[in-house]
């Protein structure tokens, strides 16, 4: 292991990328029932790629309006939700011949971009143990299989694999020259964008701040400006047939109904500190519905911490990774906190905290920014000590794979009705949704009185 981490460039990342795919398959463990997990919008989900599918095998490319469904009045679903995750799970679904197993493998593709990401953006900055410890420590935090297994938010999920990713093409515009890196970037943002809406504005507000950063540390301040702002202008006009409308058209559609409800209202959905520090549990099966909890990882957080003294008494190899070591670990640990209540004055400044609902979503974002901060400590402390590398590494892996177990734990679904998008309309009848939306924020916002859900059934 020391040899091969010491031979050439390409040989060590290899052997370093090989070793991450090795240990993204403990956080699949979920999957090898080849049950679909029993999360509460998992059932949305698998319904809006069998629609999507629908409408793809009819030569619909992009299906703004699912005439079949809302009772068969028809829903804009795609005229506001993201849709990237859904095409992604069309694509597996078609390769592996159904939708169940096309969801269980866009969940492992999910994984594996999480990690690979992950890798290359701290393995880039700050050698490849960092990378190795880095990416361990994204696809182990609990938030990432709170959102995978026990929400079942998959689009979420794909907007926290995308995001290591991003901040990786808009990282290496420093030193690329030509077209390559603002298209890079701007392929990148774009699937950000198309992935989830919450976790893109978060992710563009912070990518924003890591670009001054990457300015402050490296200079070329006009240079960098002019690549990112190309890249940032791609992203968005790539993406811009899927935001346009949803952005100017909001106005006709309901969604105060997941902003002004209590039940979404973010003032009221604070979670307490032993939630969010909770580092171990033991999965109850008797319970009708376990809870979930967005914990933040134990491991990463200690390393992280572990990282501030030596920011703070300067004993960083050099002052370019300090500067950026100190934005993964610093910004990673002021939103630590910010699930719990006391932040409330800082939610009320945030003018889109309306749309992120729920504060633990927080837990996600900053664990990839700990993640990163935990490979930058790990690289550090292991830079000159090439002999301990791989027992330190191993030890540090070994441990984090112990603390994510509980998190591996879910129920699952038996047996769900998914063979076509009749399935999808009796399903609508049957649970009062609308689009695989459980408050209908899609509905024209001049409905008051919903029809009969057989209204428009043969008589």
């Amino acid at each position: 292991m020391r040899g091969s981490l010491r031979a050439g460039p390409v040989v060590r990342h290899v052997y370093a990328i090989s070793l991450v795919v090795l240990l993204c398959l403990l956080a699949m463990h979920p999957l090898s029932t080849g049950r679909l997990p029993k999360g509460p919008e998992l059932k949305y989900h698998l319904y809006r790629v069998i629609a999507l599918d629908h409408y793809l095998s009819r030569g619909v490319l992009y299906p703004r309006w699912f005439a079949e469904l809302g009772y068969g009045y028809g829903y804009p679903v795609f005229n506001y939700y993201t849709p990237l995750y859904y095409y992604l799970a069309v694509a597996t679904s078609r390769i592996t011949g159904g939708y169940v197993t096309g969801m269980l493998a866009a969940a492992c593709v999910m994984i594996l971009l999480a990690g690979f990401g992950t890798y290359a953006l701290a393995a880039e900055l700050f050698g490849p143990w960092a990378g190795i410890v880095a990416a361990v420590a994204y696809v182990y935090s609990p938030y990432l299989h709170v959102s995978l297994w026990h929400k079942a938010s998959m689009p979420e999920a794909m907007g926290l694999a995308i995001a290591p990713w991003v901040f990786l093409a808009f990282q290496r515009l420093r030193a690329s020259r030509g077209p390559i890196g603002p298209l890079m970037a701007g392929l990148a943002y774009a699937a950000l964008l198309l992935s989830h809406s919450i976790t893109a504005m978060i992710i563009s507000t912070l990518l924003g701040a890591y670009l001054i950063v990457l300015w402050v540390a490296g200079g070329k301040a006009k240079w960098l400006v002019l690549r990112a702002g190309s890249g940032l202008a791609l992203g968005l006009g790539l993406a811009a047939f899927f935001w346009v409308p949803a952005f100017f058209e909001q106005g006709f559609v309901s969604l105060y109904r997941v902003t002004e409800y209590r039940v979404f209202n973010f003032r009221y959905n604070f979670i307490e500190p032993g939630e969010l520090f909770r580092f171990f549990f033991t999965y109850d099966y008797r319970l009708i519905q376990h809870p979930f909890y967005a914990s933040i990882g134990a491991t990463q957080l200690a390393l992280a911490l572990i990282g501030v003294p030596l920011l703070l008494l300067g004993r960083w190899h050099d002052g370019e990774s300090r500067i950026l070591a100190g934005f993964w670990i610093v910004t990673g640990l002021l939103m630590v906190p910010l699930p719990l209540e006391f932040t409330l004055p800082v939610w009320e400044i945030f003018p889109g905290s309306r749309y992120i609902q729920f504060p633990f979503r927080m837990v996600g974002y900053s664990s990839l920014l700990l993640a990163i901060g935990a490979g930058a400590t790990s690289g550090h402390l292991l830079r000159n000590r090439p002999r301990a590398a791989p027992r330190v590494t191993s030890a540090v892996v070994g441990i984090m794979a112990l603390t994510i177990i509980p998190w591996l734990y879910t129920e699952y679904h038996t047996d769900i009705p998914a063979s076509d998008i009749g399935d999808f309309m009796e399903f609508e009848r049957e649970s009062g949704t609308l689009g695989g939306n459980s408050n209908r924020e899609f509905l024209p916002r001049w409905v008051d009185v919903l029809p009969e859900p057989d209204s428009l059934l043969p008589r």
